[in-house]
């Protein structure tokens, strides 16, 4: 039941949000690479 109330929650993941989500995360790494 947990599970299903997340996926409902969240949207679902497209490559192109996943491309996007990765891209963000690796900009965060490059400005802030210190923290963890």
């Amino acid at each position: 039941m947990a599970r299903e109330a997340i996926s409902e929650q969240r949207p679902r993941w497209t490559p192109m949000n996943i491309h996007q989500a990765q891209n963000l995360d690796e900009k965060v790494r490059m400005h802030a690479p210190l923290r963890n």
